[in-house]
């Protein structure tokens, strides 16, 4: 009877009243605390606490799972999944997706640097990371120019699958400077224990990312995508205008 009632609970937490008559098929990108990961089993993050206000207030429900970035973007272009919770805006994807016109957050990004190693980077600039390794999380584009760098053998990439293993790298010495959302990397740093090691750069590395709500254009369960769309923009403007979002930020920022 207790695990009735526990399922039930859960249920209610978990499931809204659909108005489109099919649940979507959504997904995360696994690894990227606190914007969305699992914890003793449950779902938690910034991204998904926006899409649960933004379900009830759409009348929508959906099944959530978080995904390596290579397969979500595989399963957004065959239509196997509906939707995902975050993307970078990238021109080229939108032969295959449509965007949220509102992002569901904003991100600054920043070298991650070991505190004794401050000397070592002075201008700040991507000219600081010629000749070093610089970890990123698998999947994270950084800017044209960074990657032009890789490119041309200026910079050499250590891909790690999440924040905890790329500063986990960056604490033993193995790699010279992370590059990631600022917050997925404070949120690690302390989980980890080593958020006094470690410091960001002075300046924002690239400019201001949006994260954006995106549904495939072969969706199976969404009809009307430009009108879903236009509904989740809405939405989602006001929830920034309302403050929903900010006070989101808070419960992941201390």
């Amino acid at each position: 009877m207790k695990k009735s009632l526990l399922l039930l609970s859960l249920l209610t937490l978990i499931w809204v009243p659909a108005v489109f008559g099919e649940t979507l098929q959504l997904a995360g990108v696994e690894n990227v605390s606190p914007l969305i990961f699992q914890e003793n089993g449950q779902m938690k993050g910034l991204d998904y606490d926006i899409w649960m206000e933004l379900s009830k207030r759409l009348g929508v429900q959906a099944n959530i799972q978080l995904l390596p970035f290579k397969r979500l973007w595989s399963d957004l272009q065959t239509g196997e999944l509906d939707g995902t919770l975050q993307i970078y805006y990238n021109a080229d994807r939108e032969n295959e997706i449509i965007y949220s016109k509102t992002p569901m957050h904003w991100s600054a990004h920043y070298v991650i640097v070991r505190k004794e190693d401050l000397p070592k980077f002075k201008t700040g600039t991507i000219e600081d990371l010629y000749g070093k390794t610089v970890g990123k999380n698998a999947g994270f584009f950084v800017t044209k120019e960074f990657e032009e760098a890789v490119k041309a053998g200026k910079i050499t990439v250590d891909e790690q699958a999440s924040s905890e293993l790329n500063l986990k790298k960056l604490a033993a010495g193995r790699i010279d400077c992370y590059v990631s959302n600022l917050h997925s990397a404070i949120w690690a740093a302390k989980q980890l224990g080593i958020q006094d090691q470690i410091t960001p750069l002075g300046q924002p590395f690239a400019e201001k990312k949006g994260t954006f709500f995106a549904i495939s254009k072969k969706s199976k369960n969404i009809a009307d995508k430009e009108g879903f769309m236009a509904k989740v923009d809405a939405e989602l403007a006001k929830m920034h205008a309302d403050g929903t979002i900010d006070r989101m930020w808070e419960k992941y920022s201390k």
